[in-house]
């Protein structure tokens, strides 16, 4: 019993840290650190022109700056 309990205790250690590895590798390099720090509009401007997004997924990738 007392090796059941230790081989899962190692496992989960080592999913949680190959998952704490991927979250902080995507929230540096992957979509969410251009989703919090992207270029916003200014809250206080209404008449601010709306950037178009191209319709196909060819032309969204190469405006997307990757």
């Amino acid at each position: 019993m007392e090796q059941v309990v230790m081989m899962t205790t190692i496992s989960a250690a080592l999913v949680f840290s190959v998952s704490l590895a991927l979250l902080l590798e995507e929230l540096i390099f992957g979509g969410l650190f251009r989703l919090f720090f992207g270029e916003r509009p200014p809250l206080n401007a209404a008449d601010a022109p709306v950037k178009t997004r191209p319709a196909d997924l060819v032309a969204r990738v190469r405006h997307s700056g990757l």
